[in-house]
């Protein structure tokens, strides 16, 4: 009997809200009036800000007691239930998380995705100062796994993945998914916009 396939799954603003919550955190935090779709990956652009304080700023956002408010996002634990009873994937959680945040992450996925994810790896290692040590590398770490998919939120993340030989599916629901001049898509990279597009791409709708 062959060995199921195992899908990487990321998990801000793929499972869980991301961009939503923290627009909400730093409009709070500073008055601004931050959307959604202006979030970028980049703090120091998004905010204006050196990268002192962009850092500083991490550190208070990248607590436990905040994501562990982070909500699921609309029908995706649905979609990934069944995309596990209708194709018999397993699923990894691959996220760029602090490592510190793996608890929180771990509850999360059990509460939200019960039975679904067998593993977690959370990649950003970071000293008590919340100064960053190391970060391994996600494509590396998910073909190491097996994965022969890996769904995020990041183009280049995708693209990598499809460079490597996978499928690399971009869950693209807000601009710094795609960002101006990344097309064309290579060979093996694929967009969807929605849970239902995925299951679509998976043959599970």
């Amino acid at each position: 009997m062959a060995e199921p396939l195992l899908v990487a799954v990321d998990a801000d603003d793929v499972l869980f809200e991301h961009a939503d919550p923290f627009c909400t955190w730093i409009n709070a935090s500073r008055g601004t009036n931050f959307k959604p779709h202006q979030y970028l990956e980049n703090w120091p652009k998004m905010l204006g800000v050196d990268e002192v304080e962009a850092a500083r700023l991490r550190n208070l956002f990248l607590r436990p007691e905040i994501f562990r408010e982070f909500p699921p996002i609309e029908g995706m634990p649905e979609a990934m239930r069944k995309l596990k009873d209708a194709r018999g994937f397993q699923f990894v959680c691959a996220s760029k998380r602090r490592t510190s945040l793996g608890p929180v992450t771990r509850a999360a996925l059990d509460q939200h995705y019960p039975g679904i994810f067998e593993h977690l790896v959370c990649l950003t290692e970071v000293n008590a100062e919340g100064v960053r040590i190391s970060s391994r590398d996600k494509i590396e770490v998910c073909v190491g796994m097996g994965a022969m998919a890996l769904v995020d939120d990041q183009w280049e993340a995708g693209r990598a993945m499809a460079q490597a030989g996978g499928e690399g599916v971009v869950f693209n629901r807000y601009p710094m998914s795609f960002p101006e001049g990344t097309f064309p898509m290579p060979l093996g990279m694929y967009e969807v916009h929605n849970p239902h597009e995925l299951l679509r791409h998976f043959n599970a709708a």
